[in-house]
């Protein structure tokens, strides 16, 4: 008799365990909001949520470097615009200086004065720096200026690297977050090996034929002169419109990356929705379960109580 006492009192004990365990887990899941805490809880539920989770922060990497890229594709396009400015006033001052018969050789100068001032800010703005110090049109050769002026010829030599820095912003999208100069400048080898810019070659080509002396020229000095502008007009409009090309291309890969962040909003919301649906408390249920185990727990006490008072287990 005092061993099935003893068997019984000691199955009690279990119970009481047992509910207290249940009904703290319960009190647990309520006060967390959380259905599933561990793998345990729902191995199937952990393991759909461990996929949602790496795609997740997949979709969360792609948006961190879309934010790098955009900043450096704004930064450039704000760079091309200035650069087309300088272009169109180019323009001008050489369809300006192409007409011979109404300009002195003062007048000439004063045009070709302006006209290196304007090569002077195109070399500049195309030696410009982002926030870190890199120069933003030289590909991946970005530590030392892509531009630089030949001191003796004027040549403008481009010494950038020749590939445009790309980055993944999706899946299975990849931009271009700066163009290399010689993709915005289209270049050529000169007879040194060196690469040069071909709108700055245009350009001086007008600065040489700025600087042939117009009174009393000779016929033949008169034909240099108007070959050099007519190159130099042609050289300047093809650089103009290469530039325009670029600027636009970046302006539609920001709208395409707007749409993408759109996108990517859209499947975070989803992912935590998913996330929430396989982890996250169904709170009625939830609180319906706390009870039923706060219930069973106070049943399983009163019985060990009831158990504990009784004359068989007297000490």
């Amino acid at each position: 008799m005092r061993f099935s006492t003893n068997l019984m009192f000691s199955q009690r004990v279990s119970d009481m365990n047992n509910a207290t365990a249940r009904w703290m887990e319960a009190g647990s899941k309520l006060a967390s909001g959380k259905r599933v805490s561990k793998p345990s809880d729902d191995p199937q539920a952990s393991a759909q949520a461990v996929r949602v989770t790496q795609s997740e922060n997949r979709n969360q990497q792609y948006s961190s470097t879309r934010g790098f890229a955009k900043t450096g594709m704004t930064l450039q396009m704000s760079i091309l615009t200035q650069m087309n400015s300088v272009s169109t006033q180019m323009d001008t001052t050489i369809i300006q200086a192409s007409n011979q018969g109404s300009l002195s050789d003062n007048d000439r100068a004063s045009l070709a004065e302006q006209l290196q001032g304007l090569k002077d800010q195109l070399v500049s703005l195309g030696n410009t720096t982002d926030g870190n110090g890199r120069y933003i049109f030289g590909g991946y050769e970005s530590d030392t200026p892509p531009f630089e002026v030949d001191a003796t010829t004027g040549d403008v030599l481009y010494k950038g690297g020749d590939k445009s820095i790309t980055q993944n912003v999706g899946s299975d999208r990849e931009m271009t977050s700066y163009f290399a100069g010689s993709e915005v400048f289209a270049t050529t080898t000169n007879a040194k090996g060196e690469k040069v810019a071909d709108m700055f070659t245009a350009i001086n080509k007008g600065l040489e034929a700025l600087k042939i002396p117009q009174q009393n020229a000779t016929q033949a000095d008169l034909d240099r002169a108007k070959a050099g502008m007519d190159e130099a007009n042609r050289g300047v409009k093809a650089g103009m419109e290469k530039i325009s090309n670029i600027e636009a291309r970046q302006g539609l890969q920001l709208q395409e990356i707007d749409s993408l962040d759109f996108l990517s909003q859209t499947r975070k919301i989803q992912n935590e929705g998913r996330l929430s649906d396989l982890l996250h408390t169904d709170w009625t249920s939830t609180v319906s379960d706390y009870q039923k185990e706060m219930a069973l727990f106070q049943a399983s006490q009163d019985i060990f109580k009831d158990l504990n008072s009784m004359s068989l287990f007297g000490r």
